[in-house]
């Protein structure tokens, strides 16, 4: 199961990437209890970096959105992403 930023509506290029990259928090912030933990910490540990890892890797098609926008689309565009389909409103 994949999960998928979606807009009804149009979006400036800038807050389309920024809403994309978002989820990667929910990956960020485990990462770092589970390098700031001690090793001593073990379940902690390993719960911390299970749950990176898939808060890390699960929005992949957000990232292959964000590449596809930085490659096709100009500044001023807007993006909709809609259903299977990506738009850019010049």
């Amino acid at each position: 199961m994949t999960f998928v930023a979606l807009a009804s509506y149009p979006m400036k290029r800038s807050r389309f990437i920024l809403m994309c990259l978002l989820p990667f928090i929910l990956g960020i912030i485990p990462l770092i209890a589970f390098i700031a933990t001690p090793a001593t910490h073990i379940v902690f540990n390993g719960i911390m970096f299970g749950i990176a890892c898939i808060g890390i890797v699960s929005p992949y098609v957000d990232v292959y959105n964000v590449i596809t926008v930085l490659i096709k689309a100009d500044k001023n565009d807007c993006i909709m992403f809609y259903k299977d389909d990506l738009y850019k409103i010049s």
